[in-house]
């Protein structure tokens, strides 16, 4: 298991108010391209600035960070509603997709089952067990006859 490297510049009082700076503005929603040209410095280290903010997903932060997202998708919605209900197709895709990620954040979806509901309903057969089911029928333990039933008649006496 490898750890993360959280390089440090040489001035550190300049690198914590940089790193309270792309915080705000991770918050505000500014993407992290935006943040490493305003700040002037790579993606990488605004990512690294996060994680030194951060330092862990606090409840407090992820209650925060689920009301900011909530907030967000909302406005979303009202944009593209009205367009939407008029047969814009854009919107249409656009708000429903919103929906289905407001729901995955207020937790409405169960998570993805990797197993279909009928696969449960069948009995499941181990290595063990089918290996002995064939050693079974090798060795003449499971005889099942498999035919019809005949009426004998009168003449046969066989």
């Amino acid at each position: 298991m490898s750890a993360n490297v959280i390089k440090f510049v040489e001035d550190e009082a300049a690198n914590w108010e940089r790193d309270k700076r792309v915080m705000s503005s991770r918050l505000a929603g500014t993407s992290l391209r935006e943040i490493a040209e305003h700040e002037g410095c790579s993606i990488e280290d605004v990512e690294t600035s996060i994680v030194r903010q951060s330092g862990g997903v606090s409840p407090n932060f992820r209650e925060r960070h689920m009301q900011l997202s909530l907030e967000r998708l909302d406005r979303l919605l009202r944009a593209h509603y009205t367009a939407a209900l008029k047969g814009n197709y854009d919107s249409s895709v656009i708000y429903l997709r919103t929906i289905e990620m407001s729901g995955r954040f207020l937790g409405l979806f169960p998570p993805p089952q990797p197993d279909a509901p009928l696969d449960k309903l069948k009995p499941i057969e181990s290595s063990t067990e089918e290996i002995r089911s064939v050693l079974d029928e090798l060795m003449g333990r499971k005889s099942t006859i498999e035919g019809q039933v005949v009426a004998q008649q009168d003449g046969d006496n066989a």
